[in-house]
């Protein structure tokens, strides 16, 4: 007797939590203020050579048409040295204010300059200092955060970050610059969460260079509409080496490292740069096949090796992967998913054994107020945390042929210690995972074990075939059983790129039925690549083929891990 079985698949959005944490720290001020004649929002950042250079960006309002940078080794800066800067009106949704920025050149390595900014009599900024890069440099230390952003359009609070910026600068005084890996903020063209933000940086960037990272919400107006992330671009200054000679991917030297920005945000910049994909692909392979530094690190925003149940990313592992293969990147910090883990080394989609033969890929966590409360440790993550008590930095010491990453909670509190070593050569072997005896099901890197796998995929007639039941169930769904009817009721979200039904918003049935290569999709009827399978146990099993036609999964078969891997479409998230 032929048993059917109904799948019906819920569209919805798994929404974030927020939460905020640590006391307030000087520097926060109300979302009302806006520029003035007096300049806030001072930056540091390299536009040049860090041993020789240094950029110095701030605002004021549109009354004030020209600006100068006080600078000298002393404090009182006796020397009188000024340089003038360039100045540009940026338009906002709170009015327009101008940016002054200039580049301070001919700076002698391993010197501490003070300076101020501002014009006229009355409107100049306090005195800051910074640190030249010294001559030869193979040991310095910098920051890296993941995603800052308030959770709430409508409330821009930026205090969780200003705690987590402000404990890892009085932490870490010594370090020579610091990054955040993109989501700066909720609303990117919204200038009372840039005014926060700014607000919670100060003492930190304008004493230290800060070298962005665009994500998602950089191009978010307060409508959620995708736009030119004009606030973005237009607030910092960065290398023009990239592939559109703007803020959105660069690339920089500072002692024996190279450090590389990419812009992941193929989906929302698609209108503005349609080619961004193969333009990145081609610029990267040109950048690192010219570096001769010691090590290469990387960034972008939206990660390939996610801890997100759905979210999948399988363009970008594929547009960057391989360059980064080609060319051994050291290791690659993304964000996107607020969580903070750490993958084995990776090269070709697969876990090898020492760093020397791979890229490790690090999911940054969260400094801000939004975190999510679904993360899960995939087959790829050797440490994994999930941050949603309170926030947290890393810090990353290049000592030579050593690089140590640190992970910390916003207290201090110690998560991860990684180091490797390039040592002769050589650099520490990572215990890999075992070949499984029975066949494991992985779906979006998600080990699937009993008791929720009710049978381990097996080969029938040379194809491989897996129970749908654990799989539906993984991703949020549950099952009834009628008569000869199991019905499947699943929770996703919106998929993009599949060409399937996924991205509509409503409910869909697909019947199957068991020794039939026959199903329904809402009663249209459906030719699938294998016919469905039952087992002793009466479990319904189809193949990674029929996955694919049915809702957009790929697959593959891993004999190393003796592992059957389903990924569902990229996310449009």
């Amino acid at each position: 007797m032929k048993l059917g079985i109904g799948i019906v698949f819920l569209m919805v959005i798994i929404t974030s939590l927020t939460g905020s944490f640590g006391a307030d720290q000087p520097g926060s001020q109300p979302t009302s203020i806006n520029a003035t004649a007096v300049p806030d929002h001072v930056t540091l950042s390299w536009v040049g050579d860090p041993m020789t250079t240094q950029t110095v960006t701030w605002r004021t309002d549109t009354t004030v048409g020209t600006g100068i940078v006080q600078y000298g080794t002393s404090k009182e800066l006796k020397e009188n040295m000024t340089k003038s800067a360039n100045v540009s009106i940026l338009k906002t949704d709170l009015g327009n204010e101008n940016i002054s920025t200039t580049t301070l050149t001919n700076l002698k390595p391993g010197t501490q300059y003070y300076y101020r900014v501002g014009s006229g009599k009355n409107n100049w900024s306090p005195v800051y200092s910074f640190n030249i890069e010294n001559n030869n440099t193979n040991q310095f230390k910098f920051l890296v955060f993941g995603d800052s952003q308030s959770g709430d359009a409508k409330k821009p609070d930026y205090k969780p970050w200003q705690s987590t910026v402000q404990n890892a600068s009085k932490a870490n005084p010594d370090a020579s610059f610091f990054v955040n890996v993109g989501d700066a903020v909720e609303v990117g063209q919204s200038n009372a969460h840039w005014n926060n933000w700014f607000a919670a940086d100060r003492g930190v960037i304008d004493s230290i260079s800060y070298m962005p990272v665009e994500g998602n919400h950089e191009t978010y107006d307060l409508n959620n509409n995708e736009t030119v992330p004009t606030l973005y671009e237009g607030q910092f200054n960065v290398p023009n080496n990239g592939p559109y000679n703007n803020s959105e991917a660069y690339s920089y030297d500072y002692g024996n490292v190279h450090f590389v920005v990419l812009d992941s945000q193929f989906l929302e910049s698609q209108k503005f740069h349609p080619n961004l994909m193969n333009d990145e692909k081609a610029w990267l392979e040109k950048d690192l096949s010219q570096t001769k530094k010691d090590w290469k690190v990387v960034f972008w925003h939206k990660t390939p090796y996610y801890t997100k149940p759905y979210r999948t990313y399988e363009d970008i592992k594929a547009a960057f992967g391989p360059v980064l293969d080609k060319y051994h990147a050291d290791v690659v910090f993304n964000g996107h998913d607020h969580c903070y883990s750490r993958t084995y080394p990776i090269n070709n989609d697969t876990i090898v054994g020492s760093p020397a033969l791979g890229t490790v890929y690090v999911i940054t966590g969260r400094s801000g107020a939004k975190y999510y409360n679904d993360n899960v440790p995939k087959v790829w993550d050797v440490n994994f945390f999930d941050a949603q008590d309170m926030p947290n930095y890393m810090v990353v010491d290049v000592n030579g042929s050593k690089m140590e990453i640190k992970n910390f909670k916003m207290d201090g509190t110690l998560v991860d210690d990684y180091t490797m070593d390039k040592t002769n050569g050589g650099m520490p072997e990572t215990a890999v995972p075992p070949k499984y005896n029975k066949p494991r099901l992985v779906v979006n890197g998600a080990f699937l074990n009993q008791p929720l796998m009710p049978t381990f995929p097996s080969q029938i007639n040379s194809k491989w075939y897996f129970p749908i039941k654990p799989a539906v169930e993984f991703l949020g769904g549950s099952e009834s059983v009628s008569g000869n009817n199991e019905t499947l009721s699943l929770v996703v979200q919106d998929y993009t790129g599949s060409g399937i039904v996924w991205s509509d918003g409503k409910v869909h049935v697909v019947v199957l039925t068991n020794a039939s290569t026959k199903a329904m999709l809402d009663k249209t009827p459906i030719t699938l690549p294998d016919s469905v399978s039952r087992d002793s146990s009466k479990n319904f099993l189809i193949t990674g083929n029929d996955m694919n036609t049915l809702f957009g999964f790929t697959w593959k078969y891993d004999p190393h891990w003796n592992i059957l891997f389903l990924t569902n479409p990229n996310t449009n998230n």
